[in-house]
């Protein structure tokens, strides 16, 4: 079973695909003016190793991830610089890419960029039109946020207690502009063209999407609705994601997301990240002095949800946390390939089976694999019993076997010259320390693709067959 926190719920739910076996997942990508900082890459790491996790406990994950290529940013970036919309996008829509491939974060199954999903958005405008949650004005197009009774679900906040003002409401100076929306509430999902302005035509006249309308519409063109999981940075609960879920539940009459799963935000030195407190670090100027393994690592030794705090200190505790697992890899990799093999006293079958299901016999090891991708608990066990390890040199361990987690070792740069091999089957042979000398155990046949460290526990008094990681 396996347990997420829902944002909308405000509760740890078990997780029920709606097709057994598949997961459908969507999650907010850049808006392409820029370089992405700091705070952005906890998010995409984050929902990496969401994604890693639903695939290793063997779901077919099909994760879709936009980028917004048009938007207010990206104007003013391109007449600031005196170039096109469509060339500033361009570029940083190529070097967000390249960062996240640095940062070893994998591509979505499909990127879908929303100059290229135009029909789908003009074509959802309409049918909001059309059903009476959305109405024109001078070429805008804005959604009655009063015509959806359920607006707020996903904040908690009552629409008779909201304030208008946010980055949906256009605040160009023009006189009168608040007038065109019969409620202060109401956001643009249609915007009309400015002159310079990317646009395209539409039954309203030239002009171009609004943020919140391009999710909706890459979502159910790629997804169809309802879909499994939407994520996002927190600070995109309100007012983006609660207005995806109104236009989209609006104009299809049905469920949107049935889980919404929410990043924690990023400090720098336990102070907000802003350029005026001069702390705001882009991606790739942090890779310029960080390996992306020890970024990685420190990123996933807080829970997703919780705030991080991210400084040189933390930095070098991870590099030095990191060390250590390499460390032992090293040293399996040798017992590994010096180990004597012997006849298994161990069901093989069971013990892969219970890793699968996750079933295995120890209770902290059964809610560990329960909570989804509660990395920082799994990597604070990993540190205790390798650094344990390193330290005795005692026969606490029968076996112990390494494979490939998730791509966890590849993905932290950690490899291996010996026997030990990733990317196919292996039959390990098991071994444990004693004295000066290592000496032979029991097998364990396990795939790569299944855990870091496995720590076989057959000594007298243990309650644990098998810890994992």
């Amino acid at each position: 079973m396996i347990k997420v926190y829902n944002t909308q719920t405000r509760t740890k739910e078990e997780f029920k695909p709606i097709d057994e076996g598949k997961v459908r997942m969507y999650v907010c990508g850049p808006t392409v003016y820029n370089y992405i900082h700091i705070g952005n890459a906890r998010t995409f790491i984050s929902f990496d190793i969401i994604r890693r996790y639903l695939t290793w406990r063997g779901f077919d994950v099909t994760f879709v991830q936009n980028v917004t290529d048009v938007d207010d940013k990206i104007i003013n970036e391109a007449n600031r610089t005196g170039r096109t919309a469509a060339e500033v996008a361009a570029e940083f829509t190529e070097a967000f890419i390249d960062d996240m491939h640095k940062a070893c974060v994998a591509d979505p199954t499909v990127r879908p960029k929303a100059t290229e999903e135009i029909p789908e958005m003009i074509e959802l405008v309409q049918r909001l039109i059309d059903t009476g949650h959305a109405y024109e004005a001078e070429g805008d197009v804005y959604f009655s946020v009063r015509s959806f009774p359920q607006y707020g679900k996903l904040s908690h906040r009552d629409v008779d207690e909201m304030e208008s003002g946010h980055r949906d409401l256009r605040a160009d100076g023009v006189a009168g502009i608040g007038d065109r929306k019969r409620d202060p509430l109401d956001f643009a999902v249609w915007k009309a063209a400015k002159p310079g302005e990317p646009s395209w035509e539409s039954p309203w006249g030239q002009g171009r999407p609004g943020w919140h309308i391009e999710c909706s519409a890459m979502s159910k063109k790629y997804l169809d609705l309802p879909f499994d999981i939407h994520g996002g940075g927190a600070d995109l609960v309100f007012p983006h994601h609660e207005n995806e879920i109104a236009q989209s539940e609006a104009a299809y009459g049905q469920g949107f997301a049935n889980y919404w799963i929410h990043s924690g935000m990023l400090q720098i030195n336990s102070e907000k990240m802003s350029k005026s407190l001069g702390n705001f670090l882009l991606l790739r100027d942090v890779l310029e002095t960080t390996k992306p393994a020890v970024l990685r690592m420190l990123m996933i030794q807080t829970h997703y949800r919780s705030p991080l705090d991210f400084s040189e200190e933390r930095l070098k505790e991870s590099e030095a946390a990191l060390d250590r697992i390499a460390g032992l890899v090293k040293r399996l990799d040798w017992a590994i390939g010096n180990a004597q093999d012997v006849e298994s006293p161990i069901d093989a079958a069971a013990i892969e089976a219970g890793v699968r299901t996750g079933t295995v016999t120890a209770e902290e090891r059964a809610a560990l694999l329960e909570e989804m991708a509660d990395a920082p608990r799994r990597h604070e066990i990993i540190q205790k019993e390798t650094w344990e390890l390193y330290k005795r040199h005692k026969a606490d361990f029968t076996s112990m076997t390494v494979v490939n987690h998730c791509g966890f070792l590849q993905g932290y740069g950690i490899t291996c010259e010996g026997a030990l091999k990733f990317g196919e089957t292996i039959q390990i042979p098991s071994f444990a320390y004693e004295g000066e000398e290592w000496i032979h155990g029991p097998n364990l046949q396990l795939t790569p693709n299944y855990t870091v460290v496995c720590i076989d526990h057959l000594t007298e008094g243990s309650d644990r067959l098998v810890d994992i990681y």
